[in-house]
């Protein structure tokens, strides 16, 4: 079709063509100077008119061509000498023509195809961003100069939990403003400044109330302005992140809280004593209260993991009985828990005391746990800031705790300074202790067991520490630090193997009793030990 339309107009324009170089030809010898100006004249426009064909040159050159042969050979004809030189001119003159026409030709063809082009990648572009919309959890928008919804994807109208119908025209400030005023700040009123200033924003957060729900939707955008000038709307993408935003809020909430008892944990507790200390004026003060169960690893033991996280639980639910913005819990580890007393909690040393009989009132009461019936208790170690230090007020507290639990447990004990002596001479004598075997310091007394009739069956072996500085030191006070240190268990061997030695030289009928530590029959073997003694 195309090339038998092409056919038939470049016969047309040769017929059109030839119609028209007859004139200077049968005219122009013959016709006076103005008859020959007024034929050369139009001539002159009919070749220029070709060049309205350019998009073909064949049917330009084609008609300009014959008008231009037929001009050259109407001048010729005359054997005049100025239209013979007319004639020389006129053959510039159609070269001229002749290579417009070429260059319009290929400029046209050039704007052509890139026309074509610019056409298939929009076509292209708009299935992308169609398979885009269908596919993606993002969305596009657009609105005109009015800032009114222009294109309405799926996926924003299933965001949006609307119409399509109801969203096209829509107010852009209808969709994305709050019910009520947004505060200063607010994520609303940073995306309306870079409205009103016609500015880029990107990946701006936005709560929304979506029928009713809290959504959290993500936008970004960039005005659009035709011919760089003149505004004419926002183009942008957006996207529904509530679900990533309530993980990130869950992952950060399980970071600075404990799993088990959803308190604050250890991290949590540090970031509010920082800030305590932070706000401490120069009559303000806070507290904090270092609590440990009594008896809880025997509940473990006893009855099992899943009783004792049952128990902690239950603990946690009755310390947050005590939690006010005043009073604030956590769980540090195990059964170890923390309390912050700030304000009016801790306003004197009698409201602080009695925040901490109430607690142990609290945890003494009885726990069902799985149809188990628990009773635990709870020691506590308080010290105060900034009377008991600030940077140090949780070691203090701990001190206090430890107090606690080694007279008697279930109460509680206010830090107080010779606590930190205790500890500095507990662990001076801890390290002295480790070195004691190898420098021959311990010694072997032995005291008589007598029966009834006053006669002597055998002797105890009794170990005694003999510092070179400190003198004797008390049983009472180096072996728990033994026990608790390890060296119990070289010192045990030691003693089992000097007493043995010592009654071998005994009489027969006279026995010899060696104490044992618990931690001897959980930490060696004390058959095989025993086994070797007694063959020597």
């Amino acid at each position: 079709m195309a090339v038998s339309f092409i056919r038939r107009a470049v016969l047309a324009a040769y017929a059109y063509g030839g119609l028209l170089a007859s004139i200077p030809v049968m005219l122009f010898v013959g016709a006076d100077p103005d008859g020959r100006l007024l034929i050369a004249a139009s001539c002159a426009g009919l070749i220029a008119t070709g060049m309205s064909a350019a998009v073909l040159p064949r049917i330009a050159i084609g008609f300009s061509g014959l008008i231009i042969a037929g001009s050259f050979f109407g001048l010729a004809a005359t054997g005049d000498r100025f239209y013979i030189y007319v004639a020389i001119l006129l053959v510039f003159y159609a070269a001229f023509v002749c290579f417009t026409i070429l260059h319009l030709s290929r400029l046209l063809k050039m704007r052509v195809v890139a026309q074509v082009d610019l056409e298939r990648q929009q076509e292209f572009t708009n299935l992308l961003l169609n398979e885009f919309e269908e596919n993606a959890s993002d969305w596009l928008w657009e609105t005109d100069a009015e800032l009114r919804l222009q294109h309405v994807s799926p996926r924003l109208v299933e965001v949006a939990r609307s119409s399509e119908r109801q969203l096209l025209g829509l107010p852009l400030e209808q969709l994305l403003l709050p019910a009520v005023a947004a505060p200063d700040g607010h994520p609303s009123t940073v995306l309306w400044n870079c409205i009103a200033e016609r500015r880029t924003f990107r990946n701006l957060v936005l709560p929304l109330n979506i029928a009713g729900e809290q959504r959290t939707w993500q936008l970004s955008g960039k005005p659009i302005f035709t011919n760089g000038v003149s505004f004419s709307g926002y183009r942008g993408v957006g996207s529904d992140v509530t679900e990533k935003r309530r993980s990130e809020e869950r992952l950060s909430y399980l970071a600075l809280h404990d799993a088990l008892t959803d308190l604050p944990n250890r991290v949590q507790f540090q970031r509010l004593l920082e800030t305590a200390r932070q706000q401490l004026g120069a009559s303000g003060r806070f507290a904090v209260l270092a609590l440990d169960l009594d008896e809880f690893k025997s509940v473990n033991d006893t009855f099992g993991h899943a009783a004792g996280d049952g128990l902690l639980r239950a603990v946690a639910e009755r310390l947050r009985r005590f939690a006010s913005p005043d009073v604030q819990l956590a769980r540090l580890a195990g059964d170890e828990f923390a309390i912050l007393a700030s304000g009016p909690a801790a306003r004197d040393r009698h409201a602080i005391a009695l925040l901490a009989s109430d607690i142990v009132a609290a945890v003494a009461s009885p726990f069902a746990i799985d149809g188990i019936r628990v009773s635990i208790g709870v020691s506590i170690g308080i010290a105060i800031a900034p009377q008991d230090g600030c940077e140090e007020i949780m070691r203090r507290a701990d001190l206090a705790l430890y107090r606690t639990k080694g007279e008697g447990r279930n109460g509680y004990r206010f830090y107080e300074a010779e606590m930190d002596e205790r500890i500095e001479a507990r662990r001076a004598l801890s390290t002295e202790l480790r070195g004691a075997l190898d420098r021959n310091e311990f010694l072997l007394y032995f005291q008589p067991i007598v029966t009834k009739e006053g006669r002597i069956r055998g002797f105890e072996a009794l170990v005694r520490w003999n510092h070179p500085k400190r003198g004797f030191v008390s049983p009472a006070d180096f072996i728990p630090l033994a026990e608790e240190t390890g060296v119990i268990i070289p010192m045990g061997e030691w003693i089992l193997q000097q007493a043995c030695a010592i009654a071998a030289a005994w009489p027969s009928d006279i026995s010899v009793a060696v104490n044992l530590s618990p931690i001897q029959f959980r930490h060696s073997d004390l058959v095989l030990l025993v086994d070797s003694v007694n063959r020597r």
